[in-house]
């Protein structure tokens, strides 16, 4: 039975940035280690993100990919449906944040619709977000 652990937001941000190698070797051994299981919460995406476009200047396409390929890790427990459909949503609207675009996303899975905002710029982008005036 494999063990389970949790996977904080700077595990990804060493993959994803290979800003230092000794640590990105040793995110990538640890992800290919079959007999444990990592959950990823969805913060953790959220702030890896928002960290790798604002302080590393990654692309949204780039980001976007790295939301995919944690979503196709066999041995990683994560919401893969909505975070696919976040990823995609992200690299769409370049004018909404990762935030926006997993606040609307969510709203719609429950059923919660709409999205109440003073985000002129998500209620203009987004059906399932409304401007609060």
């Amino acid at each position: 039975m494999p063990n389970t652990s949790s996977l904080d937001t700077n595990i990804f941000i060493r993959l994803f940035s290979g800003d230092m190698p000794s640590q990105y070797k040793k995110v990538v051994e640890l992800l290919s280690n079959e007999d444990q299981t990592f959950i990823i919460e969805d913060a953790a995406i959220l702030e890896m993100a928002h960290v790798l476009e604002a302080c590393y200047g990654k692309e949204r396409l780039d980001i976007a990919r790295d939301i995919n390929f944690l979503c196709s890790i066999e041995n990683v427990s994560v919401d893969r449906k909505l975070f696919e459909r976040i990823a995609k949503l992200y690299y769409e609207h370049p004018k909404l944040s990762i935030n926006d675009c997993y606040l609307a996303l969510m709203a719609e899975e429950k059923s919660a619709e709409p999205l109440l905002t003073f985000d002129k710029k998500l209620a203009a982008q987004l059906p399932s977000a409304k401007e609060l005036k």
